[in-house]
């Protein structure tokens, strides 16, 4: 999570949002997503079930990962949420938009 991360960070608490958890894979990672204004930074072994057990899920999910970190990203997406991936050095951006899952 750099570039399009922290973007993507620093867009979200600019529209208003009040609560932006960043995902690192490593501890040293967390400083700087910390630093673009992140309310949270969890690592990505066990993200999903704290953002579950404190949120109940999420409403906007930007996966520039993707495998094993977005099938969790899923697990916490709430009915109706938005996910949006960008993989491959921005070669593919999908967007997509979770209707009647539950």
């Amino acid at each position: 999570m750099f570039a399009v991360g922290t973007t993507s960070i620093q867009l979200a608490k600019w529209m208003g949002e009040k609560t932006v958890t960043g995902v690192v894979g490593h501890k040293d990672k967390a400083e700087v997503v910390t630093k673009a204004g992140a309310d949270e930074v969890l690592l990505s072994t066990d993200f999903h079930e704290h953002i579950n057990a404190q949120f109940g899920g999420v409403d906007v999910i930007l996966d520039s990962v993707a495998g094993d970190v977005s099938e969790k990203s899923m697990d916490c997406l709430v009915q109706f949420g938005n996910a949006g991936g960008v993989q491959e050095t921005l070669k593919q951006v999908t967007f997509i938009r979770v209707v009647g899952l539950y």
